[in-house]
């Protein structure tokens, strides 16, 4: 059973002071079946976080379909997405974002 599955997803950022725009991810095709796991590998600069907010919703792709649960994603309205996303994904950040909160006792 596919869990999540990216057909052709494309995400173009528009320069607005400029006449170039930038191709952030490019015909981003693959699929996870239950039980896989996948890892999101490259350099700085070629789209890594792009597509991870993608697939959690928290960005539009330009083109192209994300499922997550036999569900497009990119086409839910902003409180179904708030709502799909609060009920099935989760986040575990790189960077420990409480750090000024957790400061000890004295």
């Amino acid at each position: 059973m596919k869990v999540l599955e990216c057909r052709k997803v494309v995400k173009v950022y528009d320069a607005f002071k400029s006449a170039q725009s930038v191709k952030a991810l490019k015909d981003i095709s693959f699929k996870v079946e239950d039980g896989e796991f996948l890892g999101i590998m490259g350099p700085s600069g070629s789209g890594k976080t792009t597509l991870l907010n993608i697939l959690a919703g928290i960005d539009k792709a330009t083109s192209g379909e994300v499922f997550l649960g036999g569900k497009n994603i990119l086409t839910m309205k902003k409180d179904d997405m708030a709502i799909f996303r609060r009920d099935n994904i989760g986040f575990i950040f790189q960077e420990d974002r409480n750090k000024e909160q957790r400061k000890p006792e004295r």
